[in-house]
């Protein structure tokens, strides 16, 4: 579900925040619009209110990164960590985070807490991820990709179902 980041919801959003992180909130916001138009998914805005009040963010960039990396949409490499991201999406209750970096690895984080990492150009010889969603109640990964190019417009993509402990 999108939702439209204008003023209004701006407010809502600062009601819901620490004051330190509503400095960090004006200084995305308006990268935020010149990337998206000013829209945004819900499900993003809640994850980032789970992993600010856990101490995720350890600086700024990493803040810009998951504000700018929605899901659903691949992006330029950024620096968070020693990971190179291109792909990063919620679970549905915002507990939970995926992310597609370095090379063709996927990690899974609830919270401080790595609980899946996948080398998936080892395991199925892929070069490329297309999306990756969590399953409605959260206890799976969906992960869909191919192999190079020429070869995934041929047969098609690939899909991988990952159970995440601690769920079902």
């Amino acid at each position: 579900m999108l939702l439209q980041l204008d003023q209004l919801v701006l407010d809502e959003i600062g009601k819901m925040l620490p004051a330190k992180d509503l400095i960090r909130l004006s200084i995305t916001c308006k990268a935020l619009r010149e990337f998206y138009n000013k829209e945004t998914y819900y499900q993003a805005l809640m994850a980032k209110q789970f992993w600010i009040d856990r101490k995720f963010f350890r600086y700024q960039d990493d803040f810009r990164f998951v504000l700018n990396n929605v899901p659903s949409r691949l992006h330029s490499i950024e620096q968070f960590g020693q990971k190179k991201i291109r792909y990063v999406a919620f679970s549905h209750d915002g507990s939970m985070m995926a992310l597609f970096a370095n090379g063709c690895r996927i990690w899974v984080f609830r919270g401080d807490e790595e609980i899946l990492h996948s080398y998936l150009s080892r395991k199925r010889g892929w070069d490329k991820v297309v999306s990756m969603e969590f399953s409605p109640d959260d206890g799976h990964l969906l992960v869909t990709g191919s192999k190079e190019e020429l070869v995934a417009m041929a047969r098609g993509n690939e899909a991988l179902i990952y159970k995440l402990r601690g769920k079902i």
